[in-house]
C-alpha cells in the first residue's frame, strides 16, 4: 500500500525518486514526499489536494526524460488541454496540475485522501479533469448544470519547462 505523498511503483511507495520508468502512476495526487514538498504545498485554498497528470511519451516521467543534446528535438508531451467550448489549447503538454476548485468534485480531500464524488449533476468539464479526456482549462462557469466548472488547470510543455530551467540546464544548450 502506498504511503501518503509518495509516488507509486508497481503498487508500492517509491521513496528515492523515479528512475528508468519505475514510477507507474501517470495521474493522481502530487507526490509531495518524492518532490521534497510539504503537504501544504500541494493543498489548494479550498482544502483539496492538487492533482497531476504527466505525459507518458518520450519517457518524460523518467529522471533523464528532459535531457536534450542539440541538435536533437525537445521531448514532446501528449496531454491535450482544451477550453469548455472544446477549442484545443495544446496537444503537447508535458504535465497538467489541477486544483479541483471550491466544490472539490473529483479532487482528493486533504484530511482523508478520499476522492470527492460528483453530486446529482455531473459536470462534464470537471469529470474530464479527473480522467484527462482531455483536460479542461477555462474561466469558472457557475451554471447549475453539466457545464458547472470551478477547476484551476495549469500545464507546461517540455520546451517551456526547459526554457524555465535556464541556459545550460535541463538539456538546454548554453
Amino acid at each position: 500500500m502506498a504511503t501518503v505523498g509518495q509516488a507509486v511503483a508497481a503498487g508500492t511507495p517509491y521513496t528515492s525518486g523515479c528512475q528508468a520508468g519505475v514510477c507507474t502512476s501517470a495521474q493522481g495526487v502530487v507526490p509531495w514526499v518524492n518532490l521534497d514538498l510539504s503537504e501544504n504545498d500541494i493543498t489548494d485554498g479550498s482544502g483539496g489536494r492538487i492533482s497531476y497528470a504527466i505525459a507518458t511519451t518520450n519517457t518524460l516521467q523518467n529522471t533523464s526524460g528532459m535531457v536534450r543534446t542539440p541538435p536533437s528535438t525537445y521531448p514532446a508531451g501528449n496531454l491535450v488541454v482544451q477550453n469548455i467550448a472544446v477549442t484545443q489549447i495544446t496537444a503537447t503538454a508535458a504535465y497538467v496540475l489541477i486544483s479541483h476548485g471550491k466544490d472539490r468534485v473529483y479532487g482528493f480531500r486533504a484530511t482523508t485522501g478520499a476522492q470527492v464524488p460528483a453530486g446529482a449533476i455531473v459536470s462534464v468539464p470537471q469529470l474530464a479533469n479527473s480522467n484527462g479526456t482531455p483536460f479542461v482549462q477555462d474561466d469558472s462557469a457557475y451554471a447549475a448544470d453539466a457545464e458547472y466548472f470551478d477547476d484551476l488547470v495549469r500545464w507546461r510543455s517540455a520546451p517551456m519547462i526547459i526554457q524555465f530551467c535556464g541556459s545550460n540546464a535541463c538539456g538546454n544548450p548554453a
